[in-house]
């Protein structure tokens, strides 16, 4: 294989790993969107039970009517708390992924840059042995005369 398609490979390679690398973040993304929109459903939800225990409180009410609607509202808060954690964990996951996208752009445009570098080289070469080609031919005719 040739040096140039050595490198248009490696080129190929890093765009592919960029690709993945922003698939990747975008999964994060969204899985952490979908972390906060349920951490909000739970919030409101709690709102609306703590406004409905207020209002039974303020009626004429049974003691079990309470329990029900505060062993409800513990066991949102649990759910809240549970969801606040792996909202953390899905902010470091999309913080991972950041990092590994802007680390696998830089080593395409760094592979990119090498695949410029090594089509300069090889177009030097080619250049300076074309040259020297012609460098002989003068040569060869001058001493004819």
């Amino acid at each position: 294989m040739s040096r140039e398609k050595t490198w248009a490979a490696l080129v190929k390679r890093a765009e592919t790993r960029v690709t993945e690398a922003l698939l990747h973040l975008q999964r994060s993304r969204r899985q952490l969107a979908e972390f906060r929109a349920n951490r909000e459903r739970l919030e409101q939800m709690r709102d609306e039970y703590r406004n409905r225990l207020k209002e039974a409180q303020a009626k004429a009410h049974s003691m079990s009517d309470n329990t029900v609607y505060r062993n409800f509202i513990a066991r949102i808060e649990t759910l809240q708390q549970q969801m606040r954690e792996s909202e953390a964990i899905a902010q470091k996951a999309v913080s991972l992924a950041q990092k590994r996208h802007r680390e696998a752009e830089a080593e395409r445009v760094k592979m990119e840059w090498l695949q410029k570098r090594e089509h300069e080289k090889v177009r030097h070469e080619r250049e300076a042995r074309e040259q020297r080609r012609m460098e002989e031919a003068a040569i060869i005719r001058f001493n004819h005369r």
